[in-house]
């Protein structure tokens, strides 16, 4: 059964809180983004970016993002001078990134850029599709976060000659499905108790992706993972706890976590918990920073508790 704690996010140790603004629509950086870009409904905040970047890379390194998105990662790896691979499922997401792939290298900087690569592929199989990197920076899929109907079945609402209207017409808004295809992670459910096991589960598949990362990351790397837990039938899901036992499971340790604060709430937020005020509200998302053990660390005791997590789910 998977964890459904409480966690008082007020309680976080303030010495671990990062606090940065939000970056709508690539606010610093929109000249290096197509504007097709913004439209995605899962960006990571640039200036927290910027920030794992900074003090988790130097230049020179090939900085992978295995679920890119929009290929921010390594859109901001190369402008400080790192190498970027970017993995991305989708081919619609591949597209966007080569275009901002062969945007941001036409545009002049100060410090010479680092190399970019996009390659369409599935996370779960990484070693077939790149040699190695020196760090992992991703964000995975918050799919299961968005089901259950409202938004994600309606569309979003605007505004339209002073009338709120639904808009479900959009094909990339934040809630929406990403994908149609039924294999992309992002449309599974999040543990056997949401599906059936028969064609996969959330969990499941993240697990086979961790897996891969330590396959393709060098030895004693860095993997850096921000989450964000979610609420469903009114608990907390704890997504970053999930991660860290599935991150473990693959053979990694983790090294420190920090706790990004959100600069805003969602209209839609809002309004849920004001009809909820018992539920807690989910104020940060979780950056976990894993390091790759050695091989000598790694014991039959570590792929044992990833097979029972890959077949039973989490305990």
């Amino acid at each position: 059964m998977i964890q459904r704690q409480t966690f008082n996010y007020r309680k976080a140790p303030k010495e671990r809180v990062l606090v940065f603004g939000a970056t709508p629509g690539f606010k610093g950086w929109e000249r290096f983004f197509t504007e097709e870009s913004s439209t995605h409904p899962a960006k990571m905040n640039l200036n927290l970016l910027r920030w794992i970047l900074e003090t988790y890379t130097k230049p020179g390194d090939t900085v992978l993002d295995p679920m890119a998105g929009t290929g921010s990662t390594i859109i901001l790896a190369s402008l400080m001078g790192c190498h970027g691979i970017a993995v991305e499922y989708e081919p619609k997401f591949c597209n966007m990134i080569r275009a901002n792939i062969k945007l941001t290298e036409t545009q002049a900087t100060l410090t010479p850029k680092g190399q970019m690569t996009c390659i369409q592929g599935d996370a779960r199989e990484l070693s077939r599709l790149i040699a190695g990197a020196d760090t992992i920076v991703t964000s995975p899929p918050f799919g299961p976060s968005q089901r259950g109907g409202g938004i994600f079945k309606k569309g979003y609402m605007r505004v339209k000659d002073g009338k709120v209207i639904s808009d479900p017409d959009l094909p990339f808004r934040h809630g929406r499905p990403l994908s149609d295809d039924p294999n992309n992670i992002d449309n599974l459910p999040y543990d056997e108790k949401n599906g059936s096991m028969k064609g996969g589960t959330y969990l499941g598949e993240m697990l086979k992706v961790y897996r891969e990362c330590w396959k393709v990351l060098r030895s004693k790397g860095t993997m850096v993972v921000v989450v964000r837990n979610f609420i469903r039938n009114k608990a907390v899901v704890r997504l970053d706890q999930d991660t860290i036992r599935l991150c473990e499971a693959a053979g990694f340790r983790l090294k420190e976590r920090w706790y990004f604060q959100l600069p805003s709430r969602s209209f839609w937020r809002i309004l849920y918990h004001k009809k909820h005020p018992e539920v807690p509200e989910i104020r940060f998302e979780d950056v976990l920073v894993f390091m790759k053990k050695s091989d000598k660390e790694e014991t039959d005791e570590t792929m044992r508790v990833g097979l029972d997590i890959g077949e039973k789910g989490l305990q």
